[in-house]
């Protein structure tokens, strides 16, 4: 009896650190605004899963017809997401202002092949103000042997408007503005935010500084 109650203690504890260290060594991320060169792919999603374990990165892109990948109540329809493209490449890992920069590249042109070049850049821990945080965007670039090339982008967030409206946007809101970065000296970084709607502004304060607007849409 004694024996039965340690066994199932250490395999209690064996299922708890397996279960931790998956999520350490991987994460998956999905990111729904989709485009192909510079075009909305509607329905389409991306899947983003850096290995730390492997230094690979997989990417992979679906249509998505019912949602399978949009949390949601119930079961919208039966179709199965359709795979677009995949990829699973060693990466290089490199930090800048807080901001996780994953690349990859791989040269399949020499084979008969294509050359396949992709960054994530995972912000959410942005330290500088230039940018929103909670940001995730992709980047792919393939080139065929042949000179053809294409480029698809995806991130976490959507652009609610060109970015010469988004101070204009900011400014219309109206909210009680947080500051993010109270007390450090020299810079200034404001956030208003309705719903989903999500609105920055930066400044770097030093003489003729222009602020930095930036809003995305949740």
């Amino acid at each position: 009896m004694k024996f039965s109650i340690l066994a199932s203690s250490v395999f209690a504890v064996l299922a708890v650190s397996t279960s931790a260290f998956a999520s350490a060594v991987s994460t998956r991320v999905v990111l729904h605004n989709v485009k192909q060169d510079g075009v909305v792919l509607a329905q389409h999603v991306a899947v983003v899963t850096p290995n730390h374990a492997s230094r690979k990165l997989t990417v992979e892109i679906f249509k998505d017809i019912c949602g399978q990948f949009t949390p949601g109540p119930g079961i919208r329809c039966m179709a199965a997401a359709m795979p677009i493209r995949d990829f699973e490449i060693p990466y290089t890992p490199s930090e800048s202002c807080g901001s996780k920069v994953y690349e990859a590249r791989q040269d399949g042109r020499p084979v008969d092949g294509a050359l396949v070049e992709i960054v994530y850049a995972d912000h959410s821990q942005r330290l500088c103000t230039d940018l929103v945080a909670n940001l995730k965007e992709l980047t792919i670039k393939i080139e065929t042997l042949r000179g053809f090339a294409t480029e698809y982008s995806a991130s976490n967030q959507a652009e609610v408007a060109p970015v010469s409206d988004h101070g204009a946007i900011y400014e219309a809101l109206n909210v009680p503005a947080v500051n993010l970065n109270p007390g450090i000296a020299g810079s200034s970084r404001l956030q208003k935010s309705v719903g989903g709607l999500v609105c920055e502004k930066s400044l770097v304060i030093v003489p003729g500084a222009v602020p930095h607007y930036s809003c995305v849409l949740n």
